[in-house]
């Protein structure tokens, strides 16, 4: 049985790359993405949480990241998590108003994130 090619194949790390403002303040490296989701209220979102934590969203129609939410480091805040726990962190689309729920990386809480797709929502990128 013949596979079929990818229709595109997108590195986060370029797109990441490409906002300006979280290039300036972070050391943007390739990372695992720990799972990806589309969001149940706007199709063409497809969130992404990082295994450091990090969480987005990129637009499939314009292949693009809108959002994002880079929480400090495990190491910055004193805290340590144990590989042990990071299944706990699996993140998910709450049903309705583009609200994503992540685990802390750093503490034993989540994340309440508003990834509405308008430049209102506080996680929205800014590329200029």
């Amino acid at each position: 049985m013949a596979g079929h090619p990818p229709l595109v194949s997108l590195k986060l790390v370029s797109m990441l790359s490409k906002i300006g403002s979280l290039k300036a303040q972070s050391d943007i490296v390739p990372k695992e993405i720990h799972s990806i989701d589309l969001d149940p209220s706007c199709p063409y979102q497809l969130a992404f949480h990082l295994d450091d934590g990090w969480s987005g969203v990129l637009d499939i129609y314009n292949l693009r990241v809108t959002h994002v939410h880079c929480p400090p480091p495990a190491w910055l805040t004193g805290a340590s998590i144990s590989s042990d726990l990071l299944y706990l962190r699996k993140a998910s689309w709450l049903p309705a108003s583009s609200i994503y729920a992540v685990g802390s990386s750093y503490d034993s809480g989540i994340h309440i994130l508003d990834f509405y797709p308008d430049t209102s929502s506080p996680s929205h990128v800014d590329y200029k």
